[in-house]
């Protein structure tokens, strides 16, 4: 969901995306590390305001409950929750707003389909434990491979505050095209969000700024 009311001046699950695709991708195309650390800083001496999130991120909100509660029609979890609480990782190193959880107490193996993508190509993944769900609203056209700042990192960081081993991201292409697809926890991609997480929280608390990573980075 656009807008929610994570602690600005500690990382989220929204957020680390951004620090990730530069550190270990091609980039983010909407912010740099530095804005994510001047928004923080801003927030740490209450200086932070949220700004409007526009018709996109409204619209969005809109369809989202009904897209994560889909999942678990599609897929045969439980009906996930639309509204879970706040997670926090290991004591305020990052905070992570789920747009739904399931919780599958008993296994559901689930079958790849048309609707339905394994991460990795399998043709069939067995769920058990909490289950994040990550929605995503996007006038793009569906990829082969979903951009890292498109849900994957941030899924990532949901199934480290929720201990799930497994997560799914549900998004919904051109207003008209659902596409479901389901990950497992990935270690060495967990290890990097929790370096990089503990690495920002004490540049926001000294107020120590990354490497410009272009020119306006560097104003």
């Amino acid at each position: 969901m656009v807008g929610k009311l994570s602690d600005d001046k500690l990382m989220s699950g929204s957020r680390i995306p951004v620090l990730y695709c530069w550190a270990h991708g091609e980039g983010h195309p909407y912010s740099t590390p530095n804005d994510e650390l001047r928004r923080s800083i801003a927030a740490k001496h209450g200086e932070f305001e949220r700004s409007d999130i526009g018709e996109p991120g409204i619209v969005g909100n809109l369809l989202e409950p009904a897209l994560v509660e889909s999942v678990g029609e599609i897929t045969g979890i439980p009906t996930p929750d639309t509204a879970p609480d706040l997670m926090s990782y290991d004591g305020g190193v990052f905070q992570a707003s789920l747009d739904g959880l399931s919780q599958c107490d008993e296994p559901v193996t689930v079958e790849a389909s048309d609707l339905i993508e394994i991460d990795g190509g399998e043709r069939s993944i067995t769920l058990s434990g909490p289950i994040p769900i990550e929605c995503k609203v996007t006038s793009d056209f569906r990829r082969d491979e979903t951009p890292l700042f498109r849900g994957p990192i941030q899924l990532q960081s949901q199934m480290m505050a929720a201990g799930a081993d497994f997560g799914i991201i549900i998004t919904l292409y051109r207003g008209i095209e659902r596409h479901v697809k389901i990950y497992r926890a990935d270690p060495a991609i967990q290890k990097r969000i929790d370096h990089l997480c503990r690495d920002f929280r004490e540049r926001v608390e000294n107020e120590e700024f990354y490497r410009p990573v272009n020119v306006d980075d560097a104003a």
